[in-house]
């Protein structure tokens, strides 16, 4: 079964080319290539274009076959190994061809007459890791045992638990990256990023371009540090009435209840945060909206929940590519399509009631469209006086 030397000079002398002696051995010989069965076949002749591609066959070969080799040779150009088992005939040879890259099975002797062991030591981690990626991919949370039970059936082979959990660990690093490469790159990726955006840190950035914006807290994570010392379903209840009270006289029955019950509550309330930060009876009210949770930024984190296992600078690579967010900078107005949607509701709905109050109706609707375009919103304000909205309500009433 021995291939035929005349077709290579291994030490390059005579006169023919590199290039025509390789043409010739190919004209011979073919590149080794996965049978239909996705079994490992070898045979006299069989080409690799390198050594690492012929090691990583040796390696599914003895997993299939059940054995281990002893190294005869393995250097720059032989590769000879033999069945570790003494009682067996078989033995391989391999060599290097005159380009000093491609490598060409010489031959193959004997056949195997020794026992399958049911653990063999070329299934290690990273065989398991690159055996079952596809699966992992789509079942990144598949333990030992499922890996276990996958490569038995479909190898016949038995790997232990500290093989499958390294292997898994492999799998992640080429699934999502290395930390210690995302790591390496932040400093350039962050310079890149300052180089873009001047300002660094919300708060610093709020504060330097816009002095004068007001600022507001999550009352839900106020009232986790207010409950830490005043706890109860009775505190609750009118700490989130003070809270979210829409007029002056709630708000003050709510804080003096709270007073009433405990004079310390009511003054750790005012002296912890003004007022004007987590009462939204304190809010400015030049600004249009009276949210006093964070809701948007767990809705942001609910976004980004998939990214935070990868490595830092992957995950910030995928969330600056995030569907939503090249969504969002396709957008145009000043307003999301949900609150265009709702002003055209209200824009619907108020021409209903113009023989009713024409006047009142009408201001609503230009103070719902005009108040992102005037930037005098005194003039506006102005215009819904005390005798506007009494005149609104006897309509109503009648």
């Amino acid at each position: 079964m021995a291939l035929g030397h005349q077709l290579v000079d291994e030490d390059g002398s005579g006169s023919q080319l590199v290039v025509n002696k390789m043409a010739k051995v190919f004209q011979k010989c073919r590149l080794w290539s996965k049978g239909r069965d996705e079994k490992v076949k070898l045979a006299p002749g069989d080409i690799f274009t390198c050594k690492k591609d012929l090691l990583k066959v040796m390696r599914k070969y003895c997993v299939q076959e059940g054995v281990s080799f002893r190294k005869l040779r393995n250097d720059r150009k032989r590769y000879t190994h033999k069945c570790f088992d003494s009682r067996c005939t078989f033995r391989i040879h391999a060599s290097v061809l005159v380009d000093n890259i491609t490598w060409i099975i010489r031959r193959i002797a004997g056949s195997h007459v020794c026992p399958v062991a049911e653990e063999n030591e070329m299934a290690n981690s990273r065989w398991v890791a690159s055996h079952l990626l596809e699966h992992f991919r789509s079942n990144p949370n598949m333990d030992g045992k499922c890996t276990q039970d996958i490569i038995m059936r479909r190898y016949e082979v038995f790997v232990p638990d500290h093989i499958c959990w390294t292997a898994r660990r492999f799998v992640k690093e080429i699934i999502k990256g290395k930390h210690d490469e995302g790591y390496r790159v932040l400093p350039k990726y962050m310079a890149q990023f300052h180089e873009r955006n001047a300002k660094s840190g919300i708060i610093k950035a709020i504060k330097k371009i816009m002095p004068q914006a007001s600022k507001r807290i999550c009352v839900m994570h106020f009232y986790k540090n207010f409950a830490c010392q005043y706890t109860g379903t009775w505190f609750h209840r009118f700490f989130y009435t003070a809270a979210n009270a829409c007029s002056p006289y709630v708000f003050t029955k709510a804080m003096d209840k709270i007073q009433e019950k405990d004079a310390s509550a009511y003054h750790w309330l005012k002296d912890n945060e003004p007022l004007e930060h987590w009462a939204r009876i304190k809010f400015d009210k030049a600004l249009k909206s009276d949210d006093n949770t964070n809701n948007f930024v767990e809705s942001f984190n609910n976004a980004i929940v998939k990214h935070w296992g990868k490595p830092v600078y992957n995950m910030l690579e995928k969330i600056r590519f995030d569907r939503r967010f090249q969504l969002v900078a396709s957008w145009d107005g000043k307003v999301t399509p949900y609150v265009e949607k709702k002003l055209r509701i209200i824009e619907i709905e108020a021409r209903k009631c113009n023989n009713i109050v024409p006047d009142y109706c009408l201001t609503v609707t230009l103070f719902l469209y005009l108040e992102h375009y005037i930037s005098n919103m005194s003039q506006i304000h102005a215009y819904f006086d005390s005798s506007m909205r009494k005149k609104s309500l006897a309509f109503s009433v009648l």
